[in-house]
């Protein structure tokens, strides 16, 4: 019975995965509710990371993930006020040739943003963080 507890919220309550990318396209991350994901926080705060790390300024963030219909049962339970759909929809950067992809540890150890960060750069990064998301639930509250 728990097993099926289990699996039923996996299926259809944790919430549909909301996949995001930078406007240059050199950058993606997932929420991805019911598997390890860090969730919108870590998302925001992997993409400051980003432009941080590989020293690009001007990037917007990107969900690449449209609102799906009722026709998929993962999504019954997304609540689309939530700030990680609130991230402006984008179809997103392709490039002639490849596939829409994010820097993965051990396939792209050379893309810049696995290059250690120091504790000031750190901290630029998570002060940047925490100011998306008090501009972003200030905004969400003025709607």
């Amino acid at each position: 019975m728990l097993l099926v507890a289990g699996l039923t919220y996996f299926a259809i309550g944790a919430g549909s995965p909301v996949v995001y990318q930078s406007s240059d396209g050199q950058w993606m991350d997932c929420d991805c509710p019911g598997l390890k994901s860090s969730g919108h926080r870590g998302v925001v705060f992997s993409f400051e990371r980003y432009k941080v790390a590989c020293d690009v300024a001007g990037v917007e963030l990107w969900r690449i993930t449209p609102r799906a219909g009722l026709i998929n049962p993962r999504t019954w339970f997304d609540e689309y006020a939530d700030s990680r759909w609130q991230v402006p929809l984008s179809r997103g950067v392709e490039f002639p040739g490849e596939a829409r992809r994010w820097p993965v540890r051990g396939r792209d150890d050379d893309h810049c943003f696995f290059r250690p960060l120091s504790e000031p750069e750190l901290e630029i990064v998570r002060k940047r963080a925490e100011l998306y998301f008090v501009k972003h639930s200030r905004s969400a509250e003025s709607d």
